[in-house]
């Protein structure tokens, strides 16, 4: 059988969002190669179920853990072994603490280029090529402008769409500030599957330009996308005793969109 490389992604040892983010993605790009039985798969450990599912699914148990320098080299440099590349074509440069309301949409342009999001100056970034330059291209951008430039020029390349929290708290309701943390453990599908990934808080409120900003991207959602539009990850916006846009079918006047709640399991 094809093997499956086991990595650490935070369960045993404290592993940085910039890490597992960058172990998610090559995750998802080895996964999503399922042709050639010599190129390995990858399983993330992230919490104890992972453990759990990894004995019940794969019937592994005891795993020879990778350690996250290892994968991730291989990954952007010397590749897995039997004469195959390294599955990424290159690097997405971004800050990760000046743009961190952006990274959503470097998940979307992972998948899209096969290329993986390493902050400026982590210690593979001279080992990798530059496919795309957040720092450069977004700087000072907001997420609406970096999601309106996204949907423009990549939307065609993905499959349906997909939205993951950057950090966004859930009080004060209105305006709330980006103090928490992107959860990265459903970035290895959205990646696999080409997902368009984003985050926009006030997407599902009228007279907002986000809002116009969702309907136009529901309106001209490529013909390949499913209809009503599966949105995969969760909307958890505008928290008023629940998350007001959890199933997003009242989101835009549309009513073409339907969540598929998924928000830290693939």
């Amino acid at each position: 059988g094809r093997e499956i490389l086991v990595v650490d992604a935070g369960l045993l040892a404290p592993v940085s969002l910039a890490d597992q983010l960058a172990a998610a993605t090559c995750a998802g790009l080895l996964n999503r190669d399922t042709s050639q039985s010599a190129v390995p798969a990858a399983y993330l450990l992230f919490q104890d179920r992972d453990v759990d599912w990894l004995r019940d699914i794969e019937g592994i148990s005891n795993a020879t853990l990778t350690s996250m320098a290892d994968f991730l080299h291989g990954c952007l440099v010397d590749g897995f072994g039997g004469g195959h590349k390294a599955p990424a074509a290159g690097s997405l440069r971004y800050d990760g603490t000046a743009q961190k309301a952006l990274v959503p949409l470097l998940i979307t342009m992972a998948g899209v280029l096969g290329a993986v999001p390493l902050e400026a100056g982590h210690s593979l970034a001279a080992r990798a090529s530059v496919l795309f330059d957040a720092t450069v291209a977004w700087r000072g951008w907001s997420a609406l402008e970096a999601t309106e430039w996204t949907f423009d020029r990549f939307v065609n390349h993905t499959t349906t769409m997909s939205m993951l929290n950057p950090g966004f708290a859930s009080t004060p309701v209105v305006d709330p500030p980006l103090s928490g943390s992107l959860n990265p453990r459903l970035v290895d599908f959205i990646v696999r599957e080409r997902l368009f990934n984003f985050f926009l808080y006030d997407a599902c409120i009228p007279l907002t330009r986000e809002h116009a900003l969702m309907g136009r991207m529901v309106r001209q959602g490529p013909q390949h996308w499913p209809r009503p539009i599966a949105v995969w990850g969760y909307n958890n916006a505008w928290n008023i005793g629940g998350d007001l846009f959890e199933a997003e079918t009242d989101c835009t006047r549309e009513h073409g969109i339907g969540q598929i709640a998924s928000d830290s399991v693939s």
